[in-house]
């Protein structure tokens, strides 16, 4: 893993969304904890805020595709740091992934990757604490737009179940 330089993270915004304080001299690490995935790089965190992707609308979704291209939790940037906004982002595409390579017929494996989400951003707000009112809104209402896709509104229940924010 490669670690960001001050003027990587400044080209990056990382000092608008208030990352300052997570720097130790010239560099830094930023770490993805959710379903064990490899440390957020310089790349990854490019890419997720480059200017030149026009994301979908959170708002119009109606496909599996336009979910995972949206930006998710767009408003959280300004008030939140960088890391927990590209990790919960990373959470419900995964989850969206996982859930588009099940068949039909394996519905409780289904609930069971909403379930996992879920706990998820449990883990993510035991370590970064950035879940209020306002983000836990957002995450239900994504969670809730992720089930809709794919025919699991019935057992929305398991998002009350299991989150502890």
């Amino acid at each position: 893993m490669r670690h960001l330089t001050k003027v990587e993270a400044e080209s990056l915004g990382l000092f608008r969304t208030g990352f300052s304080q997570s720097f130790i001299g010239e560099s830094c690490e930023l770490y993805l904890n959710t379903y064990n995935q490899d440390p957020l790089d310089a790349s990854e965190l490019r890419s997720n805020n480059s200017t030149n992707k026009k994301p979908a609308d959170t708002n119009t979704v109606t496909t599996i595709d336009q979910f995972v291209q949206a930006n998710w939790f767009e408003d959280w940037e300004n008030s939140r740091p960088l890391a927990p906004v590209a990790q919960s982002r990373r959470l419900v595409v995964n989850a969206a992934t996982k859930l588009q390579a099940l068949s039909d017929e394996r519905r409780d494996d289904k609930i069971t990757v909403i379930r996992k989400c879920v706990q998820g951003f449990n883990k993510l707000d035991e370590k970064k604490q950035f879940i209020d009112t306002i983000e836990r809104e957002d995450i239900c209402a994504c969670l809730e737009k992720l089930m809709a896709l794919f025919g699991l509104l019935d057992s929305i229940d398991v998002i009350e179940e299991e989150r502890e924010w």
